[in-house]
């Protein structure tokens, strides 16, 4: 003999299930109770209870340290990034587990990648929320562009205070013999008014 009795499912409906009864056993006023509601009612309010609870973590995304650990970055500088508003702080599933979903995890991605190119946070600030209809990567082109024109001034500078230097030092090493050791008019490129060194010195 059996007897039919329910389980509790998500969102306190009951499965019927089967359990032996032995023979000539009493029934427990205690029993199990019947099914609380139709199939229906209880996919409802078992939907209900999950949007409570929230889910441990949804596909495609990744916990704080995955991805850390995928950008070769610590922890702590995507948490500093958050701070700074960077990017956007991971969401926070019902195990209190900070996870990146696809989005957030780009925008992290993105932030890295570009402070690999050399750039100022503020600079990457500005690429990526500039809102200006350029696509990212027409926006780092024109930075990359002013980067090299810059580049392009300071080697002309510095090539000419090298020449400067060189036309110094060809014109010391040229300075004659009967001069004072101490003279170094020559480097100066001025006239020399040390006079000429004593012979019976």
């Amino acid at each position: 003999m059996t007897r039919r009795w329910s389980r509790p499912s998500a969102g306190g409906c009951r499965r019927s299930t089967t359990r032996p009864i032995r023979r000539g056993s009493p029934r427990s006023a205690g029993s199990p109770p019947t099914s609380t509601g139709s199939p229906a009612q209880c996919r409802r309010r078992g939907a209900r209870a999950r949007r409570r609870t929230g889910p441990l973590r949804r596909a495609g995304t990744m916990l704080i340290g995955e991805m850390a650990a995928l950008l070769e970055v610590t922890p702590k500088t995507l948490r500093y990034y958050e701070r700074i508003g960077l990017i956007a702080p991971p969401e926070r599933g019902a195990n209190r587990y900070r996870f990146y979903g696809p989005r957030a995890a780009r925008r992290a991605q993105l932030v890295v990648s570009l402070r690999r190119l050399g750039l100022g946070l503020e600079e990457i600030r500005d690429l990526l929320d500039a809102g200006d209809g350029r696509s990212l990567r027409q926006r780092l082109l024109g930075r990359l562009d002013e980067q090299i024109r810059d580049r392009d001034l300071t080697i002309a500078r510095l090539q000419g205070e090298r020449d400067e230097l060189q036309a110094r030092y060809d014109a010391l090493v040229g300075t004659p013999r009967e001069r004072e050791g101490d003279c170094i008019c020559a480097a100066l490129l001025a006239p020399c008014d040390c006079g000429a060194r004593d012979p019976s010195g």
